[in-house]
């Protein structure tokens, strides 16, 4: 072809008109209407797509209010004219009392496509919902339980919740019961379906509680964004070990209130404080069985040893409350029957707890208070 014959195509093709690129129009929100709160934490929200056309993708965003919490921004690859939100534990999304914007835009490109994409609609006008309020009344405060004395001083606080829709928390530790500004304040927010175990908080070892320590704590769901403060739970309380306390292993069990234990590679005899036992030889009423339970209980363990203030018995026994983590085996054995309180000046410190725990296996007619009368 001649040059000339080329260029004048050429120009032709060039002022030909453009081909006009065509998109659908914005979709319509139809669930739920705006502005409603919402009945639960899974709703299914609606929109109708645009009239003609065939839709092959939409484009979804829900945004909580002042970016305060998680959010979505999806592209759903087939047409769609709803999505359901999933609940926890599948889905930590909606957050209590808060207000969230949503709003869809929709293509119809034979192929997935980017969010910048040409092909996509305008977006739909943009609506709002709200998530119901919650409370505290549904929190458990669990372990450890009211006035334990626990054998660490960065405890695993543990609550549990009835509300399977509540999974972020605020938490608050102090020894001042007001948790006012009388002492230190621990105020931590923790994700409940995320901790191990689940709904709780460990103590960090850089800030470990005081030795001999009445502590309260409590729970709240966190509520933010333009939601409303809920109150606390009721509140519980635990005591710290005191400060003369070692670890030790478990080599052998005596009787129900007597081990063996390697301390700084010696074996030692360790008897229980605030406890009385039926013996061993010569037999005595529930005395094999409470030595049985005894060695359930910490045979093999490492155990924590805490003095009050007798420091060894006549025979060169040490005096000590025995822990397996933050169980007081001296309490648990009088708790279950196996032992009877023997609570004797000046070793005190926990003699209220002791008392109890033998009053409700007593009353309960638990262990040797059945079997020995």
């Amino acid at each position: 072809m001649h040059k000339g014959a080329i260029l004048a195509a050429l120009i032709a093709l060039l002022i030909l008109p453009s081909p006009v690129f065509s998109r659908p129009s914005a979709p319509s929100l139809t669930t739920p209407a705006d502005g409603q709160v919402l009945p639960d934490f899974s709703p299914t929200l609606e929109w109708a797509d645009p009239p003609g056309g065939t839709v092959t993708q939409t484009h979804l965003q829900i945004v909580p209010f002042n970016n305060d919490g998680p959010g979505v921004d999806l592209i759903l690859s087939i047409s769609e004219d709803r999505f359901q939100l999933p609940p926890p534990p599948n889905w930590y999304g909606l957050l209590p009392d808060l207000s969230y914007t949503w709003r869809v835009q929709a293509s119809d490109a034979p192929v997935s496509v980017g969010t910048n994409d040409p092909s996509w609609s305008d977006w739909s006008p943009q609506w709002t919902f709200r998530t119901s309020p919650i409370g505290a009344a549904s929190i458990s405060l669990m372990e450890p339980g009211f006035d334990a004395t626990i054998g660490t001083l960065t405890p695993t606080l543990v609550w549990g919740d009835s509300n399977p829709n509540a999974w972020y928390y605020e938490i608050q530790i102090s020894r001042d019961p007001l948790f006012g500004s009388g002492a230190f304040l621990y105020w931590e927010l923790r994700h409940g379906g995320v901790t191990s175990p689940p709904r709780s908080y460990q103590v960090p070892g850089q800030f470990p509680l005081e030795a001999g320590q009445r502590y309260f704590w409590r729970v709240r769901p966190r509520v933010q964004g333009d939601g409303t403060p809920v109150p606390w739970s009721a509140p519980s309380a635990f005591l710290t070990p005191s400060g003369r306390a070692i670890d030790g292993q478990v080599t052998a069990i005596i009787d129900g209130a007597t081990i063996e234990v390697i301390l700084g590679g010696q074996r030692r005899q360790v008897r229980y404080l605030g406890i009385t036992v039926p013996r061993i030889s010569p037999a005595e009423c529930y005395g094999a069985q409470s030595a049985a339970r005894n060695s359930e209980l910490v045979e093999g363990q490492i155990v924590r040893l805490e003095a009050d203030q007798t420091d060894a018995d006549t025979a060169g026994r040490l005096l000590r409350y025995v822990f397996v983590k933050d169980t007081m085996v001296n309490a648990e054995l009088l708790g279950q029957g196996h032992a009877r309180a023997d609570v004797q000046a000046p070793d005190v410190r926990y003699e209220p707890l002791l008392r109890q725990k033998e009053s409700e296996a007593r009353a309960a007619k638990r262990g040797l208070w059945a079997a020995c009368g």
